[in-house]
């Protein structure tokens, strides 16, 4: 089920956030299939970049564009213990590549 709604699914990527930062070994976060927007993203994004557990995030087919992933690529680039990351069935393009690489060279 997608939130097509830019109010509830921020605030459920801010009830996500809050819930990251008290859940100190939790390691798979997944959001599948949820529509995510920008300002949802980043909020996930800050979330788990200060997680010290979290080493998997699942946010295939969350309608995340080119902007949505470049934004979510500056927070996990210091995510130090993230090793996993799915953004399959987005809407990404060719553009989205660059952001992916930057992380892998972190």
């Amino acid at each position: 089920p997608y939130i097509c709604e830019p109010a509830p699914g921020l605030k459920l990527a801010k009830s996500v956030a809050k819930s990251l930062s008290m859940c100190t070994k939790l390691m798979f976060v997944s959001l599948k299939g949820i529509k995510l927007h920008l300002d949802a993203i980043r909020s996930i994004g800050r979330s788990v970049a200060e997680s010290q557990s979290i080493r998997r995030l699942d946010l295939e087919n969350c309608k995340i564009g080119d902007d949505g992933l470049a934004a979510l690529c500056r927070f996990l680039r210091s995510a130090a213990n993230l090793n996993d990351l799915s953004v399959a069935g987005n809407r990404l393009s060719e553009r989205s590549v660059s952001f992916l690489c930057g992380m892998v060279k972190r």
